[in-house]
């Protein structure tokens, strides 16, 4: 009996453990030291090996501080979750693909519960592609692309692209904003701002033609003219140099003789346009005033040689009229 005992304690030792399903399919334990069960499959290598569909009709419980996967609270959820209590700092989940130890070929979603404040995880979601984060959504619902910490509701970092071909907004990073719209079959139409502080307002498709504000205010490259009325309370134009030369020693005042004989054959006056090349070329406004200046410092320098000239002439009719009132008294 001795014998028959030991050698059922040795083979029920070395015999794997089966179950049998109502197919007879059976199922079997490999190597009872590992205590690996296998389910469709013969070789088991964890602790749970499936071959085959796995259905869960209850919750999926797992109690590690930082479990893979657990279906805690909602049926049909999937959730990483900490059994910590209500100041727990986990709770993770990530969905990653491709990759394996070759970071920049993944692309993954994290889910993160975490409940510690200073944490860069606190309760966000992230997603990455090309083995580097490219959005995030932060514990206050800011949403940042380009940027680990969003500080606005939209917060991009980078290039900005709204829109198609036709119609876009668009923001390079550089300080530099283009709005493009296009009709259909007409040209583009754009407001840009650049880095050098210029706003320029296009309807080229190349953004290098014209500019038109409104039906009649045109600009095109560096000159701009207008057509219609224009209000303003102040116009400052800045404009160098002025016209005191005027008032220098070595300046030669026309005579009036030269100024007559001029007006006689020019029909204007010396130094100022005439009027087929004010409507043919404009008035540069800043120029233009300074020559109107020049000409009324010009004339205040005749008025002052006419005043010399009275002054004189008064003198002498006075003499004379002295003279006469004398003659008249003898």
């Amino acid at each position: 009996m001795k014998k028959i005992y030991l050698l059922l304690g040795l083979f029920s030792n070395i015999a794997f453990a089966q179950l049998a399903t109502p197919s007879a399919q059976i199922i079997p334990t490999t190597n009872p030291t590992t205590g690996n069960v296998g389910i469709g499959i013969n070789n088991p290598t964890e602790k749970l090996s499936v071959e085959g569909n796995i259905s869960v009709k209850s919750n999926l419980i797992n109690t590690d501080a930082r479990p893979a996967i657990s279906a805690g609270t909602i049926p049909g959820e999937i959730r990483g979750i900490s059994k910590h209590g209500a100041n727990m700092d986990d709770g993770f989940l990530r969905l990653s693909a491709g990759g394996g130890s070759i970071n920049w070929a993944k692309a993954y979603i994290d889910l993160s519960g975490y409940h510690a404040t200073d944490s860069e995880r606190y309760i966000n979601i992230t997603m990455g592609t090309h083995g580097a984060e490219r959005l995030r959504i932060n514990s206050l619902g800011d949403v940042g692309i380009g940027t680990t910490n969003p500080k606005a509701k939209l917060d991009v970092n980078g290039d900005l692209r709204i829109g198609n071909d036709d119609n876009y907004f668009t923001y390079n990073g550089y300080a530099d904003i283009l709005l493009k719209f296009k009709e259909r079959g007409s040209g583009g139409r754009a407001i840009v701002h650049d880095h050098g502080n210029v706003l320029t307002l296009n309807y080229d498709d190349n953004f290098n033609g014209g500019t038109r504000l409104g039906k009649s205010f045109l600009v095109k490259g560096n000159n701009a003219t207008l057509q219609g009325k224009f209000e303003a309370k102040e116009i400052k134009v800045t404009e160098t140099p002025t016209a005191d030369f005027v008032f220098e020693e070595d300046y030669k005042l026309p005579t009036l003789q030269e100024v007559e004989k001029h007006i006689k054959e020019k029909k204007h006056l010396p130094e100022i346009a005439s009027a087929k090349e004010m409507e043919k070329e404009g008035v540069n406004v800043g120029e233009f005033q300074i020559q109107l200046l020049q000409k009324i410092e010009e004339l205040t320098l005749y008025i002052i040689e006419q005043n010399k000239v009275n002054q004189k002439q008064s003198e002498q009719l006075n003499q004379l009229t002295e003279e006469i009132n004398q003659l008249k008294k003898n």
